[in-house]
């Protein structure tokens, strides 16, 4: 990799190497689904998000070119007070009060492929409680440890 590419940072989280791209960069990606002329897999759903969440700079998306694959696999991650946190994001409604936003959570094992200790990072992103529903505080549907939107 190339970590003085002026198109993106690099970052080690949980011991993995990951590139960042550039706000400039991900304008080049919707335009072919490729950096580096590699293909990110679900570019698509990885595009929704990057559109939606990036300029708030909550969320940021990690890529790495796992062994097995020639294209990159996409992380959304999640910066913490401590730590930058792996994390899976969705849409979330409230069956209570129909309050509708993006929610992350660190439950899905795919989240934690390639880290060091993955085992026990998935048993530690599980720990974090769940969180009510930001409008009425009732219980949102699946897991649900942060709102991002």
């Amino acid at each position: 990799m190339n970590p003085n590419a002026s198109d993106s940072e690099s970052i080690i989280v949980d011991g993995q190497e990951m590139i960042v791209p550039t706000q400039s960069a991900w304008g080049q990606i919707k335009l072919n689904s490729e950096f580096r002329g590699r293909q990110i897999g679900g570019a698509k759903i990885v595009m929704k998000w990057v559109e939606e969440l990036l300029p708030s700079n909550k969320i940021k998306v990690g890529l790495v070119i796992l062994p097995k694959f020639d294209s990159w696999y996409p992380y959304f991650l999640l910066k913490l007070q401590d730590h930058i946190q792996r994390v899976q994001l969705r849409t979330a409604v409230c069956n209570n009060c129909n309050w509708s936003g993006i929610a992350a959570h660190a439950h899905d094992v795919d989240i934690y492929i390639g880290a060091q200790q993955s085992n026990l990072l998935f048993k530690a992103g599980t720990s974090y409680p769940d969180i009510p529903c930001p409008n009425c505080k009732g219980k949102l549907p699946g897991p649900v440890q942060w709102i991002i939107k």
